[in-house]
């Protein structure tokens, strides 16, 4: 707990990647490469999507070739308007991606699935077992009366 008040009051060392926050959600890569590209060129560019949507979660990494480009770029750009957005540029705190399921705001439960979820036939089987064990002929005796 004291370790994410501690990040929250230092901002991030300087690095080739810089973190962008704020995009509206019909930004593209061609738009921030048009951006950052006056600052010199870009290696790669991210825009992170909504895995079930396929729309864009609002913010983007990109790397820059230096250091000394991606402060350039953050000095300038932090807090400029984009496509009706402010965003906001700042150095990202990891270099490379989290490994898959391992990022905190999206861990799964470890809990067993409930009852409710199963079948209705499945519980009324386990309630009246002497409907479906014995003798076959009070089912078809009383498929016939009706």
């Amino acid at each position: 707990m004291q370790l994410k008040r501690y990040l929250k009051l230092q901002s991030p060392p300087a690095s080739c990647v810089l973190g962008v926050f704020g995009l509206s959600l019909y930004t593209n890569e061609r738009d921030l490469e048009d951006l950052f590209s006056q600052f010199g060129g870009t290696e790669k560019i991210i825009i992170i999507y909504d895995k079930s949507t396929q729309r864009s979660r609002g913010y983007a990494f990109i790397t820059m070739k230096t250091t000394e480009k991606a402060i350039d770029a953050r000095n300038t750009l932090n807090g400029s308007i984009l496509r009706e957005r402010e965003m906001r540029v700042d150095f990202s705190w990891t270099e490379r991606p989290h490994p898959r399921g391992s990022y905190p705001p999206f861990r799964r439960s470890r809990s067993p699935p409930s009852r409710r979820s199963r079948s209705p036939y499945r519980t009324l089987r386990h309630r009246s077992p002497d409907l479906y064990r014995g003798d076959r002929e009070y089912l078809s005796s009383t498929s016939r009366d009706r």
